[in-house]
Protein backbone atom coordinates (compact mmCIF):
# COMPACT_ATOMS: atom_id res chain seq x y z
CA UNK A 1 0.00 0.00 0.00
CA UNK A 2 1.54 3.26 -0.99
CA UNK A 3 -0.62 5.65 1.32
CA UNK A 4 0.44 7.59 4.42
CA UNK A 5 -0.22 9.48 7.20
CA UNK A 6 -1.72 11.51 7.96
CA UNK A 7 -4.27 10.88 5.18
CA UNK A 8 -5.67 7.64 2.79
CA UNK A 9 -6.71 8.21 -0.62
CA UNK A 10 -10.03 6.02 0.22
CA UNK A 11 -10.65 8.38 3.35
CA UNK A 12 -10.18 11.52 1.77
CA UNK A 13 -12.42 10.58 -1.36
CA UNK A 14 -15.04 9.61 1.22
CA UNK A 15 -14.85 12.05 3.49
CA UNK A 16 -14.47 10.26 6.51
CA UNK A 17 -11.65 10.44 9.37
CA UNK A 18 -8.21 7.97 8.54
CA UNK A 19 -8.14 5.35 11.34
CA UNK A 20 -4.66 3.75 11.82
CA UNK A 21 -4.54 0.67 13.72
CA UNK A 22 -2.11 0.23 17.05
CA UNK A 23 0.41 -2.21 17.33
CA UNK A 24 -1.76 -5.43 19.00
CA UNK A 25 -4.92 -4.07 17.72
CA UNK A 26 -7.48 -6.58 16.56
CA UNK A 27 -7.38 -6.91 12.76
CA UNK A 28 -9.47 -5.09 10.52
CA UNK A 29 -10.49 -7.81 8.58
CA UNK A 30 -12.42 -8.98 11.91
CA UNK A 31 -16.14 -8.73 10.95
CA UNK A 32 -18.22 -6.37 13.23
CA UNK A 33 -20.92 -3.81 12.86
CA UNK A 34 -20.55 -0.24 11.23
CA UNK A 35 -22.08 2.68 12.51
CA UNK A 36 -23.06 5.51 10.86
CA UNK A 37 -23.68 9.00 12.80
CA UNK A 38 -27.55 10.12 12.00
CA UNK A 39 -26.06 13.09 10.75
CA UNK A 40 -29.66 14.63 10.60
CA UNK A 41 -32.50 13.54 13.04
CA UNK A 42 -32.93 15.93 15.79
CA UNK A 43 -33.81 12.84 18.22
CA UNK A 44 -31.55 9.68 17.06
CA UNK A 45 -32.96 6.56 17.03
CA UNK A 46 -32.84 4.46 20.41
CA UNK A 47 -31.16 1.78 18.65
CA UNK A 48 -28.27 4.10 17.46
CA UNK A 49 -25.00 3.98 19.18
CA UNK A 50 -23.72 7.02 20.83
CA UNK A 51 -22.64 9.41 18.23
CA UNK A 52 -19.00 11.15 18.71
CA UNK A 53 -20.30 13.67 15.68
CA UNK A 54 -18.19 12.46 12.91
CA UNK A 55 -18.33 9.47 10.42
CA UNK A 56 -16.55 6.37 11.27
CA UNK A 57 -17.15 4.47 8.32
CA UNK A 58 -15.20 3.31 5.41
CA UNK A 59 -17.07 1.03 3.54
CA UNK A 60 -15.04 -1.16 0.62
CA UNK A 61 -16.60 -4.34 0.21
CA UNK A 62 -14.05 -7.53 -1.40
CA UNK A 63 -16.93 -8.01 -3.79
CA UNK A 64 -15.77 -7.38 -7.47
CA UNK A 65 -17.94 -5.30 -9.98
CA UNK A 66 -19.78 -8.29 -12.07
CA UNK A 67 -19.95 -10.50 -9.05
CA UNK A 68 -23.00 -12.81 -10.18
CA UNK A 69 -23.63 -13.32 -6.52
CA UNK A 70 -23.08 -11.56 -3.21
CA UNK A 71 -22.64 -12.96 0.34
CA UNK A 72 -25.93 -13.99 0.63
CA UNK A 73 -25.79 -17.67 0.67
CA UNK A 74 -27.14 -17.91 3.87
CA UNK A 75 -30.64 -16.64 3.04
CA UNK A 76 -31.20 -18.42 -0.24
CA UNK A 77 -34.20 -20.15 1.21
CA UNK A 78 -37.15 -18.47 -0.39
CA UNK A 79 -38.76 -18.08 3.07
CA UNK A 80 -36.29 -15.27 5.14
CA UNK A 81 -35.21 -16.89 8.14
CA UNK A 82 -36.06 -15.97 11.26
CA UNK A 83 -32.64 -15.02 12.57
CA UNK A 84 -32.28 -12.05 9.97
CA UNK A 85 -35.94 -10.76 10.81
CA UNK A 86 -34.08 -9.06 14.05
CA UNK A 87 -30.59 -8.32 12.78
CA UNK A 88 -30.99 -5.41 11.62
CA UNK A 89 -30.72 -1.92 13.61
CA UNK A 90 -31.08 1.53 12.54
CA UNK A 91 -27.09 3.12 11.78
CA UNK A 92 -25.31 -0.40 11.97
CA UNK A 93 -24.10 -2.35 9.17
CA UNK A 94 -22.48 -5.64 8.87
CA UNK A 95 -20.34 -7.18 5.60
CA UNK A 96 -23.38 -7.92 3.73
CA UNK A 97 -24.71 -4.54 3.48
CA UNK A 98 -20.98 -3.43 2.61
CA UNK A 99 -21.55 -5.71 -0.01
CA UNK A 100 -24.93 -4.02 -1.31
CA UNK A 101 -23.21 -0.64 -0.73
CA UNK A 102 -20.46 -2.12 -3.47
CA UNK A 103 -22.84 -3.20 -5.84
CA UNK A 104 -24.46 0.41 -5.34
CA UNK A 105 -21.56 1.70 -6.08
CA UNK A 106 -20.10 -0.03 -8.98
CA UNK A 107 -23.99 -1.04 -11.01
CA UNK A 108 -27.22 0.62 -9.60
CA UNK A 109 -25.36 4.07 -10.07
CA UNK A 110 -24.87 3.62 -13.28
CA UNK A 111 -28.42 3.54 -13.55
CA UNK A 112 -29.44 6.27 -11.61
CA UNK A 113 -26.79 8.83 -13.14
CA UNK A 114 -27.24 11.48 -10.85
CA UNK A 115 -25.34 10.29 -8.06
CA UNK A 116 -22.54 10.12 -10.33
CA UNK A 117 -23.24 13.50 -11.23
CA UNK A 118 -23.56 15.07 -7.38
CA UNK A 119 -22.11 14.50 -4.12
CA UNK A 120 -24.05 12.32 -3.45
CA UNK A 121 -21.78 9.68 -1.57
CA UNK A 122 -20.97 11.91 1.61
CA UNK A 123 -24.04 12.86 1.85
CA UNK A 124 -25.24 9.25 2.11
CA UNK A 125 -22.22 8.11 4.55
CA UNK A 126 -23.01 11.07 6.54
CA UNK A 127 -26.70 9.96 7.55
CA UNK A 128 -27.48 6.66 8.63
CA UNK A 129 -31.42 6.89 7.14
CA UNK A 130 -30.17 7.33 3.47
CA UNK A 131 -27.68 5.15 3.82
CA UNK A 132 -30.25 2.50 4.68
CA UNK A 133 -32.63 3.60 1.81
CA UNK A 134 -29.14 3.27 -0.56
CA UNK A 135 -29.22 -0.37 0.26
CA UNK A 136 -32.79 -0.50 0.15
CA UNK A 137 -32.58 0.22 -3.42
CA UNK A 138 -29.49 -1.70 -4.48
CA UNK A 139 -31.40 -4.32 -2.95
CA UNK A 140 -33.99 -3.73 -5.21
CA UNK A 141 -31.73 -3.88 -8.79
CA UNK A 142 -30.63 -7.45 -7.25
CA UNK A 143 -33.85 -8.39 -7.03
CA UNK A 144 -34.11 -7.56 -10.95
CA UNK A 145 -30.91 -8.48 -11.70
CA UNK A 146 -31.07 -11.68 -10.36
CA UNK A 147 -35.04 -13.15 -10.49
CA UNK A 148 -34.20 -16.60 -9.19
CA UNK A 149 -33.16 -14.60 -5.76
CA UNK A 150 -36.02 -12.39 -5.94
CA UNK A 151 -38.16 -12.23 -2.68
CA UNK A 152 -34.69 -12.69 -0.44
CA UNK A 153 -33.67 -9.31 -1.91
CA UNK A 154 -37.04 -7.83 -1.67
CA UNK A 155 -37.07 -9.01 1.85
CA UNK A 156 -33.32 -7.10 2.47
CA UNK A 157 -34.91 -4.06 0.95
CA UNK A 158 -38.06 -3.84 3.01
CA UNK A 159 -35.82 -4.59 6.38
CA UNK A 160 -33.87 -1.36 5.09
CA UNK A 161 -36.63 0.69 4.06
CA UNK A 162 -38.57 0.04 7.29
CA UNK A 163 -35.68 1.29 9.11
CA UNK A 164 -35.58 4.31 6.84
CA UNK A 165 -38.65 5.23 7.28
CA UNK A 166 -38.78 6.28 10.44
CA UNK A 167 -36.30 8.82 11.15
CA UNK A 168 -37.08 10.11 7.56
CA UNK A 169 -40.73 10.99 8.25
CA UNK A 170 -39.01 13.11 11.98
CA UNK A 171 -36.45 14.69 9.49
CA UNK A 172 -39.12 15.67 6.83
CA UNK A 173 -40.99 17.16 10.03
CA UNK A 174 -38.82 19.82 10.53
CA UNK A 175 -36.87 20.46 7.12
CA UNK A 176 -33.83 23.00 7.90
CA UNK A 177 -30.69 24.26 5.67
CA UNK A 178 -28.60 21.43 6.88
CA UNK A 179 -30.81 18.23 6.89
CA UNK A 180 -32.78 19.27 3.65
CA UNK A 181 -30.04 17.54 1.08
CA UNK A 182 -30.42 14.31 2.95
CA UNK A 183 -34.38 14.82 3.09
CA UNK A 184 -34.35 15.71 -0.49
CA UNK A 185 -31.53 12.43 -1.77
CA UNK A 186 -33.93 9.88 0.17
CA UNK A 187 -37.28 11.19 -1.37
CA UNK A 188 -35.64 10.33 -4.65
CA UNK A 189 -34.61 7.23 -3.61
CA UNK A 190 -37.98 6.60 -2.41
CA UNK A 191 -39.56 7.53 -5.89
CA UNK A 192 -37.43 4.36 -6.91
CA UNK A 193 -38.13 1.81 -4.64
CA UNK A 194 -42.17 3.12 -5.54
CA UNK A 195 -41.24 2.33 -8.88
CA UNK A 196 -39.27 -1.01 -8.54
CA UNK A 197 -40.66 -2.61 -5.15
CA UNK A 198 -43.25 -5.60 -5.66
CA UNK A 199 -44.38 -4.21 -1.98
CA UNK A 200 -45.68 -1.22 -3.94
CA UNK A 201 -47.26 -2.84 -6.86
CA UNK A 202 -50.84 -2.59 -5.91
CA UNK A 203 -50.47 0.48 -5.22
CA UNK A 204 -48.85 2.11 -8.08
CA UNK A 205 -50.09 0.03 -10.93
CA UNK A 206 -53.41 -2.24 -9.56
CA UNK A 207 -53.02 -4.06 -12.14
CA UNK A 208 -55.72 -6.62 -13.09
CA UNK A 209 -57.83 -7.20 -9.79
CA UNK A 210 -58.92 -3.15 -9.29
CA UNK A 211 -61.14 -4.05 -7.03
CA UNK A 212 -58.69 -4.95 -4.25
CA UNK A 213 -57.79 -1.68 -3.96
CA UNK A 214 -59.13 1.00 -1.57
CA UNK A 215 -60.61 3.32 -3.25
CA UNK A 216 -58.35 4.89 -6.12
CA UNK A 217 -55.35 5.23 -3.96
CA UNK A 218 -53.45 3.09 -6.40
CA UNK A 219 -53.30 5.94 -8.82
CA UNK A 220 -52.95 8.94 -6.96
CA UNK A 221 -50.25 7.58 -3.90
CA UNK A 222 -47.28 7.80 -6.28
CA UNK A 223 -48.43 11.34 -7.68
CA UNK A 224 -48.61 12.78 -4.00
CA UNK A 225 -44.97 10.97 -3.00
CA UNK A 226 -44.16 12.88 -6.45
CA UNK A 227 -45.43 16.47 -5.14
CA UNK A 228 -43.94 15.61 -2.01
CA UNK A 229 -40.56 15.18 -3.62
CA UNK A 230 -41.03 18.63 -5.41
CA UNK A 231 -42.49 20.85 -2.08
CA UNK A 232 -39.08 19.75 -0.58
CA UNK A 233 -37.28 21.33 -3.24
CA UNK A 234 -39.21 24.31 -3.28
CA UNK A 235 -39.38 24.53 0.57
CA UNK A 236 -35.33 24.34 0.34
CA UNK A 237 -34.36 25.66 -2.77
CA UNK A 238 -31.53 28.25 -1.74
CA UNK A 239 -30.41 25.55 0.24
CA UNK A 240 -30.55 22.53 -2.38
CA UNK A 241 -30.08 24.40 -5.29
CA UNK A 242 -26.29 25.33 -3.14
CA UNK A 243 -25.75 22.08 -2.00
CA UNK A 244 -24.02 18.77 -3.06
CA UNK A 245 -27.73 17.91 -4.90
CA UNK A 246 -27.19 21.05 -6.90
CA UNK A 247 -26.61 19.88 -10.27
CA UNK A 248 -29.21 17.68 -10.22
CA UNK A 249 -32.06 20.42 -9.27
CA UNK A 250 -30.48 22.30 -11.82
CA UNK A 251 -30.33 19.98 -14.69
CA UNK A 252 -34.35 18.88 -13.64
CA UNK A 253 -34.93 22.61 -13.90
CA UNK A 254 -33.55 23.22 -17.47
CA UNK A 255 -35.80 20.44 -18.55
CA UNK A 256 -38.56 21.29 -17.32
CA UNK A 257 -38.35 24.59 -18.84
CA UNK A 258 -38.11 22.97 -22.19
CA UNK A 259 -41.15 21.13 -21.19
CA UNK A 260 -43.62 23.93 -20.51
CA UNK A 261 -42.16 26.73 -22.79
CA UNK A 262 -43.43 25.24 -25.74
CA UNK A 263 -45.82 27.46 -27.72
CA UNK A 264 -46.17 25.47 -31.20
CA UNK A 265 -47.23 21.79 -30.60
CA UNK A 266 -46.34 19.39 -32.90
CA UNK A 267 -49.29 17.81 -34.75
CA UNK A 268 -48.23 14.34 -34.23
CA UNK A 269 -50.60 11.32 -33.24
CA UNK A 270 -49.81 11.73 -29.43
CA UNK A 271 -50.89 16.02 -29.35
CA UNK A 272 -54.07 14.74 -31.88
CA UNK A 273 -55.64 12.34 -29.46
CA UNK A 274 -55.38 14.54 -26.32
CA UNK A 275 -57.26 17.68 -28.85
CA UNK A 276 -59.71 15.22 -29.48
CA UNK A 277 -60.19 13.97 -25.84
CA UNK A 278 -60.23 18.01 -24.82
CA UNK A 279 -63.06 18.33 -27.93
CA UNK A 280 -65.24 15.85 -26.64
CA UNK A 281 -65.06 16.89 -22.95
CA UNK A 282 -65.75 20.56 -24.03
CA UNK A 283 -68.57 19.27 -26.39
CA UNK A 284 -70.38 16.25 -24.93
CA UNK A 285 -73.28 18.12 -22.94
CA UNK A 286 -73.88 15.05 -20.75
CA UNK A 287 -70.01 15.79 -19.30
CA UNK A 288 -70.51 19.45 -19.14
CA UNK A 289 -73.64 19.20 -17.45
CA UNK A 290 -71.99 17.40 -14.61
CA UNK A 291 -68.71 18.71 -14.34
CA UNK A 292 -67.93 21.91 -13.00
CA UNK A 293 -66.32 25.00 -13.87
CA UNK A 294 -63.11 24.20 -11.94
CA UNK A 295 -63.30 20.58 -12.95
CA UNK A 296 -62.85 21.32 -16.42
CA UNK A 297 -60.43 23.95 -16.20
CA UNK A 298 -58.18 21.13 -13.90
CA UNK A 299 -59.22 18.72 -17.23
CA UNK A 300 -57.84 21.31 -20.05
CA UNK A 301 -54.36 22.31 -17.68
CA UNK A 302 -53.67 18.56 -17.62
CA UNK A 303 -53.79 18.00 -21.33
CA UNK A 304 -52.14 21.11 -22.47
CA UNK A 305 -49.04 20.25 -20.21
CA UNK A 306 -49.26 16.17 -21.25
CA UNK A 307 -49.11 17.51 -24.78
CA UNK A 308 -45.86 19.83 -24.46
CA UNK A 309 -44.15 17.07 -22.07
CA UNK A 310 -44.66 14.51 -25.38
CA UNK A 311 -44.01 16.81 -27.22
CA UNK A 312 -40.45 17.74 -24.88
CA UNK A 313 -39.32 13.81 -24.80
CA UNK A 314 -39.17 13.95 -29.14
CA UNK A 315 -36.37 16.76 -28.57
CA UNK A 316 -34.27 14.79 -25.73
CA UNK A 317 -32.38 11.65 -26.17
CA UNK A 318 -30.86 10.44 -23.19
CA UNK A 319 -32.61 8.50 -20.31
CA UNK A 320 -31.76 11.10 -17.24
CA UNK A 321 -33.75 13.59 -19.14
CA UNK A 322 -36.38 11.49 -20.27
CA UNK A 323 -37.16 10.46 -16.59
CA UNK A 324 -37.35 14.08 -15.21
CA UNK A 325 -39.63 14.73 -18.17
CA UNK A 326 -41.60 11.55 -17.03
CA UNK A 327 -42.07 13.18 -13.59
CA UNK A 328 -43.19 16.52 -14.37
CA UNK A 329 -46.63 16.16 -15.33
CA UNK A 330 -47.91 14.35 -12.15
CA UNK A 331 -45.62 16.01 -9.98
CA UNK A 332 -47.45 19.95 -11.43
CA UNK A 333 -51.10 18.48 -11.81
CA UNK A 334 -53.22 20.54 -9.57
CA UNK A 335 -55.32 18.92 -6.67
CA UNK A 336 -58.16 19.40 -7.93
CA UNK A 337 -56.83 16.80 -10.71
CA UNK A 338 -55.73 14.27 -8.38
CA UNK A 339 -59.00 14.60 -6.95
CA UNK A 340 -60.73 13.88 -9.80
CA UNK A 341 -57.81 10.97 -10.13
CA UNK A 342 -58.88 10.01 -6.94
CA UNK A 343 -62.67 9.76 -7.65
CA UNK A 344 -62.20 7.96 -10.87
CA UNK A 345 -63.70 10.31 -12.90
CA UNK A 346 -63.35 8.88 -16.61
CA UNK A 347 -62.14 12.11 -17.89
CA UNK A 348 -58.84 11.98 -15.54
CA UNK A 349 -58.21 8.25 -16.46
CA UNK A 350 -58.34 8.70 -20.06
CA UNK A 351 -55.91 11.94 -19.89
CA UNK A 352 -53.59 9.44 -17.23
CA UNK A 353 -53.74 6.93 -20.20
CA UNK A 354 -52.14 9.19 -22.66
CA UNK A 355 -48.84 9.77 -19.91
CA UNK A 356 -48.18 6.26 -19.99
CA UNK A 357 -47.26 7.35 -23.55
CA UNK A 358 -44.32 9.15 -21.86
CA UNK A 359 -43.70 6.29 -19.18
CA UNK A 360 -43.36 4.49 -21.92
CA UNK A 361 -40.24 6.35 -23.46
CA UNK A 362 -38.58 5.17 -19.92
CA UNK A 363 -39.07 1.22 -20.31
CA UNK A 364 -35.37 0.86 -20.78
CA UNK A 365 -34.65 2.19 -17.19
CA UNK A 366 -34.97 -1.21 -14.85
CA UNK A 367 -37.35 0.55 -12.53
CA UNK A 368 -39.51 1.88 -14.75
CA UNK A 369 -40.03 -1.64 -17.01
CA UNK A 370 -43.41 -2.81 -17.75
CA UNK A 371 -44.72 -0.25 -15.92
CA UNK A 372 -46.18 1.72 -18.29
CA UNK A 373 -47.92 -1.40 -20.15
CA UNK A 374 -49.05 -2.34 -16.62
CA UNK A 375 -50.63 1.39 -15.56
CA UNK A 376 -52.51 1.07 -18.82
CA UNK A 377 -53.83 -1.98 -18.59
CA UNK A 378 -55.25 -1.00 -15.14
CA UNK A 379 -56.58 2.86 -15.93
CA UNK A 380 -57.92 0.77 -19.68
CA UNK A 381 -59.92 -1.74 -17.09
CA UNK A 382 -61.00 0.73 -14.89
CA UNK A 383 -62.45 2.89 -17.84
CA UNK A 384 -66.25 2.56 -19.09
CA UNK A 385 -67.13 1.09 -22.22
CA UNK A 386 -68.17 4.01 -23.84
CA UNK A 387 -65.16 5.87 -22.89
CA UNK A 388 -62.75 3.29 -24.53
CA UNK A 389 -62.40 5.36 -28.38
CA UNK A 390 -61.16 8.39 -25.95
CA UNK A 391 -58.18 5.95 -25.82
CA UNK A 392 -57.88 4.17 -28.97
CA UNK A 393 -54.45 5.92 -29.90
CA UNK A 394 -52.75 5.12 -26.52
CA UNK A 395 -54.19 1.32 -27.22
CA UNK A 396 -52.98 0.83 -30.26
CA UNK A 397 -49.34 2.23 -29.07
CA UNK A 398 -49.97 -0.52 -26.27
CA UNK A 399 -51.58 -3.25 -27.96
CA UNK A 400 -51.21 -3.19 -31.70
CA UNK A 401 -54.79 -2.86 -32.36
Amino acid sequence: CDEERPVCAGCTKRVVPCEYPLPGSPSRDILRPITLRSGNSPNPSPHTPPIDGSASISISSPARKGDELLPFSHLASREPPDSLAHSKTIGQFDMEDMALWHHFQTNTTETLIWTQKTDFYPLALSCDYLMHAVLSVSALHLAYLHPNQRDMYNYISAQHQDLALGPFQTAISNITPKNCHQVFAFSALLLISIYASSRSAKFFIPAADITSVSGFAGFTKWIVCLQGCRSIVEAAAPYIRSGPLRSLVVDGGKVEELATSASILPQDEDSQSLSQLARYLMETSSIKSSTTVAEMEAYSDAITLLQKILAATTQVNDSLSLRALMSIWPSKLSDMSVQLLGDSRPPALAILAHYCLVLKRCDDCWYMEHRAFDLFDAVRQSLPQEWLPCIEHPLRVFTGR
